[in-house]
């Protein structure tokens, strides 16, 4: 939410040719002065809630900016061994010999418990290494503030800090550069995180070095003849040293050759997601050079997460494509929340009394059957989900027809069912006020677990056969049960592997409803806004997968009136309601 235009707040525009760098805090100036009266002075604030005023003291919890943009903010350098804001002067970093790039290769063991074995592994890190040190201890605000006054760094809107700081950086051969202006700020010292990265930087610089690699792209690839040298110096990945015949480097089993890469890039310019979801890939792809350009950087989080591990599976080995599933579950699990939500508490209530006890009318009114006639539509929108028919989306770029509902089968196990939408009605029952639901018509993917559903058991893949259906099953659901799936075929060179489909889940739309100031008691029905993506714990049964008994007839659907199996009218006309927070988009009736 805070990304949109509407949610934004400029507060700082630096003028000029070329990057303040350690000037920053110049400009900042301003800010950090309306910051500083937020918070000792504050300023008078409308509730509307209380419907009264009160004085509210603003502070400022954190920053969020890449790695290069942290060196401005924070006064501390990101460049060379004491990168590592954490370990700061007790980094382990070494130079390359050959590349002569800083490398932070094997600073992570020390981190690991004292017992742990990979501590005392002298053959798969660095030759002969062992690692006995204990981690860092991480440093208070108010320690990092005690050791820029002693060292006597200055910020760097002062006279001649410049020189005053950089005579300072010479004689300590500290990290610290100068003293940052939020450290002006009464508070700063106390907060937990100061400065945070934004992760979606780091998963874009991952997915190029990662992607150019295994694709092998000139000049981009991280796998060249320096690197390999400083292998052989390193004495590590022996599989990887130049033959000891001619002299040559192998290729190594991360590469694809060139017609892995064609069937790759194929796949990834014909990938369809739901509508906006993600931009259009094709327009990103080189078919003739085999390489991608222009990607954004929430593009290239798409492909760390939801696809990294899809797009490898049949082309690299599998050792190989382990490590880089486990690094696209590993952001994933960094960006994800999880939430837990229950469905249709009364429904489950009165569902189970018998008909001497149901004494609301509306429910004696569901149980007499809907009525004879009834709509159905193209695409319908709820609870952040945007979901289409399957004939819909044939004449689309996107794919909005996938859903999965969690619930037990006849055995009594719990599983997931995947399936795709067909038709989307609505029913209306009788009496006053008028009652409308909107079902899902769905065909469900066969759950056999070798099949027609198969669950990788280390990472959770999950994968559905295209060609296996489930054969008996009730094809109607409620739309406030399913998520957003879409399916993703494998780019394979194995026609026995062609009719498999990974299962990619999506995020959930975020909206929010406008409050009506002058309602006194207002209830708004709207989803929380959010940014990261979620995954949602259901404990429902089938129950909730509509019988034919619960339609009371359904046969009353396929009359003369409308035939559900049908595509319906071709009408353009697009229908739209707001009601319970759904949108629905009007086809035929």
């Amino acid at each position: 939410m805070c990304m949109k235009d509407e949610y934004m707040f400029l507060s700082v525009i630096t003028p000029g040719p070329s990057n303040s760098k350690d000037k920053l805090d110049v400009f900042l100036q301003p800010l950090i002065a309306e910051l500083h009266s937020l918070w000792s002075n504050g300023v008078p604030t409308y509730d509307i809630h209380a419907q009264q005023n009160f004085n509210m003291r603003v502070a400022l919890m954190l920053t969020i900016s890449d790695f290069p943009a942290y060196a401005m903010l924070s006064g501390w350098s990101t460049a060379g061994k004491q990168a590592c804001p954490h370990c700061m002067s007790d980094s382990d970093a070494f130079s390359l010999p050959c590349s002569g790039k800083t490398s932070w290769f094997d600073n992570h063991r020390k981190f690991l418990s004292e017992d742990h074995p990979l501590r005392r592994n002298r053959t798969m890190f660095r030759r002969g290494k062992q690692v006995l040190q204990s981690p860092p201890i991480t440093k208070t605000g108010g320690e990092l503030l005690n050791e820029l006054d002693e060292f006597g760094f200055r910020p760097s809107y002062e006279i001649d800090s410049d020189t005053i700081n950089r005579k300072i950086c010479n004689l300590t051969r500290c990290g610290w550069r100068r003293r940052s202006i939020f450290w002006e700020l009464p508070y700063w010292s106390t907060n937990l995180i100061r400065h945070n990265l934004d992760v979606m930087h780091i998963e874009k610089n991952f997915f190029d070095n990662v992607f150019n690699t295994v694709c092998n792209i000139q000049g981009r690839t991280k796998d060249n003849a320096k690197s390999r040298a400083d292998l052989v110096q390193m004495g590590i990945r022996t599989e990887l040293h130049p033959s000891t015949t001619d002299g040559r480097f192998l290729k190594s089993n991360y590469t694809l050759d060139k017609h892995a890469r064609q069937v790759l890039f194929r796949w990834l310019k014909e990938v369809r997601f739901s509508d906006g979801y993600v931009s259009k890939m094709a327009r990103c792809i080189d078919m003739n050079k085999l390489s991608m350009f222009g990607m954004k950087s929430h593009d290239c989080h798409v492909i760390m997460q939801r696809l990294l591990h899809v797009v490898f599976r049949e082309l690299l080995p599998r050792d190989v494509w382990e490590a880089l599933t486990e690094l696209s579950i590993f952001f994933a699990d960094l960006t994800e929340a999880y939430i837990q939500t229950n469905f249709f508490q009364w429904f489950r209530q009165y569902a189970t009394l018998s008909d001497a006890e149901i004494e609301l009318p509306i429910i004696k009114q569901v149980a007499g059957g809907p009525l004879m006639k009834v709509k159905t539509y193209r695409g319908y929108c709820i609870n952040g989900f945007n979901f289409h028919t399957v004939h819909d989306t044939s004449f689309k770029g996107t794919n909005n027809s996938g859903l999965q509902v969690s619930g037990h089968m006849s055995s009594g196990n719990v599983t997931e069912l995947y399936g795709q939408i067909e038709e989307i009605i609505e029913i209306e029952y009788p009496g006053l006020p008028m009652k409308q639901v909107i079902l899902f018509k769905c065909r469900w993917f066969d759950t056999h677990p070798r099949s027609g559903t198969r669950v990788h058991k280390k990472y959770k893949i999950v994968d559905v056969n295209r060609k296996k259906n489930l054969g008996y099953y009730e094809p109607f659901v409620f739309p406030t049960l399913a998520s957003q799936v879409v399916y993703l075929t494998y780019p394979t060179t194995k026609r026995t592997k062609s009719n498999w489909m990974h299962v990619s889940t999506l995020r959930r739309r975020a909206y929010v409803t406008d409050v009506e100031a002058n309602t006194e008691q207002n209830q708004t029905e709207a989803n929380d806004a959010f940014q990261a993506d979620e995954s949602e714990l259901h404990d429902i049964s089938t129950q909730f997968l509509l019988t034919s008994q619960d339609l009371v007839d359904v046969n009353v659907m396929y009359d003369n009136e409308i035939d559900l199996n049908s595509t319906g009218s071709e009408t353009e006309e697009v229908q739209y309601s707001s009601d319970d927070g759904r949108d629905i988009y009007d086809e035929s009736e």
